[in-house]
């Protein structure tokens, strides 16, 4: 199977059980292919809203969650603190990068993520919010991804080398 086709298979599972589980409120995709870098070998990228009273049993069972998708090669909480996943998959695994949020958190974190989508119809996959989420990914499109202070930016960079 060409790795694109594994990706939009993947992404089509998980869309399903977004939207038909009650806790969950919204979905984007974070990533490259929200703004049009994707390419057949692009991870998915996915933030999931929870509703508040669920945030922490979600998150406590995430791995069950994510194994229902596939099956799951490795399921850890990544350095920078949260989920990724690697599914089995031909020609090769499907690397699948989750991050988890309360609901009363959307705005919070929409206007803090650093990306630019073509659209937000390319970033929002799920909106159960009567359209808030996908008036707020509508306010990055466009926007500059260039680091607000160069130099902590490349200190950052550099110290991770």
């Amino acid at each position: 199977m060409n790795p694109a086709h594994a990706r939009t298979a993947l992404q089509t599972r998980i869309l399903a059980a977004v939207t038909t589980d009650d806790r969950i409120v919204g979905c984007l995709d974070y990533g490259s292919t929200s703004e049009g870098r994707g390419d057949r070998w692009s991870d998915l990228d996915l933030a999931l809203f929870v509703r508040d009273a669920d945030l922490a049993q979600f998150e406590a069972d995430w791995k069950a969650w994510a194994a229902q998708f596939g099956e799951l090669l490795l399921a850890y909480v990544g350095g920078i603190g949260h989920p990724w996943v690697t599914y089995a998959a031909e020609p090769m695994p499907m690397r699948g990068d989750f991050s988890f949020h309360s609901a009363s958190s959307l705005e919070t974190v929409m206007r803090s993520l650093p990306n630019a989508p073509l659209s937000a119809a390319h970033m929002v996959l799920y909106d159960g919010t009567d359209g808030q989420l996908t008036a707020l990914a509508g306010e990055l499109v466009g926007q500059s991804q260039a680091p607000a202070d160069l130099q902590v930016a490349f200190d950052q960079i550099s110290g991770d080398l």
